[in-house]
């Protein structure tokens, strides 16, 4: 999209100024919607962003079968985040998805002050290459899982069956760590009563987390 049909719906003048820093939330906010949002935009994001034209660029058709609501409604709700409540000039994510490039906004493991420190702790990673179900039928245990949005990939019983192999292989304490991006997956009922929900550090990592196109963020502790 960024290559082919941006440029088809706005210059390159009005792409380089979504970037423009300093800007405060109501300069962003008139800017998306006096500026950002024309029709071009719009139909862009209703053809682009449709179940059909997804599948046909490689979307799995079964990952909508677990999607709310409209496809393209979801991306131009996240970009609204993405441009308005948080400053684009600082955002790497939305720079490469709508110039190719991160800019001055670089990843935090690229940015030259981080280097020392990741040289330093490589020797904490130990890669295993297979399914999430692999490891924790290896009877090993974890004080915490990142899990992206696997989560959305699941029906709902399925993401209950997960999820307690899961809380199977996790020590006290142990944290869940996932998102949501278009289907939405919280801590099933059925496991309430052994997890808490850290509303703190999720509100703390949705102010922070710069991965606009995720709609959640969810943090869950299993109790000592």
């Amino acid at each position: 999209m960024q290559r082919y049909l941006l440029p088809l719906v706005h210059s390159k003048k009005t792409i380089d100024s979504i970037f423009q820093p300093g800007r405060s939330r109501a300069e962003r906010e008139a800017f998306l919607d006096g500026t950002w949002n024309n029709r071009r935009w719009k139909l862009l994001l209703e053809v682009f962003f449709s179940r059909f034209t997804m599948g046909r660029l490689g979307r799995d058709p079964a990952f909508f079968d677990h999607v709310e609501g409209s496809v393209a409604d979801h991306v131009a709700r996240r970009i609204r985040h993405a441009a308005v409540d948080l400053d684009p000039s600082q955002n790497p994510y939305l720079h490469w998805i709508l110039k190719g490039t991160h800019g001055r906004a670089l990843p935090m493991p690229w940015r030259a002050e981080n280097f020392a420190t990741i040289r330093e702790r490589l020797d904490r990673l130990d890669i295993r290459l297979g399914s999430l179900e692999a490891f924790v039928s290896t009877g090993e245990k974890a004080d915490g899982f990142n899990l992206s949005d696997i989560f959305e990939y699941m029906t709902p019983a399925t993401f209950e069956t997960v999820y307690g192999e899961v809380l199977g292989a996790a020590n006290p304490g142990a944290r869940l760590v996932y998102w949501n991006m278009m289907a939405p997956r919280r801590l099933p009922s059925a496991f309430a009563a052994r997890m808490t929900t850290r509303t703190d550090l999720e509100t703390a990592g949705k102010a922070a987390d710069k991965a606009f196109f995720y709609s959640d963020f969810v943090v869950e502790e299993l109790q000592a």
